[in-house]
């Protein structure tokens, strides 16, 4: 659960990389700089899978994971889609990434309904 230490570092971490807008990212450098983590301008995918992931560790009501949740709704395209961005797989690091374009669909969808599913009263 999210009370076990390591969760708890890791929920703080999470907390010190949010960005001002609500979102989060990281830039693709970062496999050659590692302390470059958690660091780089907000995108739907990387907030999607961090959304999911606070909603996942109970923290569905935390207004962390609300202000993540009002970036992708922010983010969000008249047609229902989200940007990719810069959001790449990687492939084999440092050097080789791919892009799998559903994940810009994928990954904003799956962390909104599950907030929605964890705040429905």
């Amino acid at each position: 659960g999210s009370r076990h230490p390591m969760a708890c570092r890791a929920i703080a971490w999470l907390a010190s990389c949010q960005n001002e807008d609500g979102g989060w990212g990281e830039r693709v450098d970062v496999y050659r700089s590692p302390r470059q983590a958690g660091r780089g301008a907000s995108n739907p995918c990387a907030t999607g899978f961090v959304v999911s992931a606070l909603v996942d560790s109970g923290l569905a009501g935390d207004a962390m994971t609300r202000r993540g949740v009002d970036y992708l709704i922010e983010a969000q395209r008249d047609d229902g889609s989200w940007s990719n961005d810069s959001f790449v797989h990687v492939l084999v690091p440092p050097d080789a990434f791919y892009v799998l374009g559903s994940s810009a669909r994928t990954y904003p969808l799956r962390a909104l309904g599950a907030y929605r599913k964890a705040t429905a009263s």
